[in-house]
């Protein structure tokens, strides 16, 4: 299942060239994951609160094919690729919305952790749950 997240480009998001800096891909796939955990009803501020868990990335794989600009209204289209007892794999991918040109792809990889950054071996089973629910087949 994938779930979709849209952005528009400003002026601050762009760098002297007009087009979008690389970083801001990150700052909207960030958002876009962070969307995925509210809809799925475990917003990220509420499972560190209430349960001491936390996603730190591991891994970020990128692919930049093409350069979006200022004004360009983008879609950012967010999947779980695969889920185990402590690791997520987010596939994420950030095209243009009017046009379908596709700017970037990622694979982002995220454990799961205590506040201390030690690995959790076994997620409660309501959380598991809802991310085994939407993992793209």
């Amino acid at each position: 299942m994938k779930f979709y997240k849209e952005v528009k480009v400003y002026y601050h998001d762009t760098d002297s060239y007009g087009i979008v800096w690389h970083g801001n891909y990150l700052k909207w796939y960030e958002q876009a994951r962070c969307d995925l955990c509210d809809k799925l009803g475990f917003p990220l501020d509420k499972l560190a609160d209430k349960d001491g868990i936390i996603f730190p990335i591991i891994n970020i794989n990128l692919r930049y094919k093409s350069a979006a600009q200022l004004y360009n209204n983008l879609i950012i289209e967010t999947c779980i690729k695969e889920f185990s007892k402590a690791k997520i794999i987010f596939e994420q991918i950030i095209k243009d919305k009017d046009k379908g040109t596709i700017y970037n792809i990622a694979e982002i990889t995220a454990v799961a952790t205590n506040l201390k950054g030690k690995l959790i071996r076994h997620l409660p089973e309501n959380l598991r749950t809802a991310f085994e629910s939407v993992i793209d087949k």
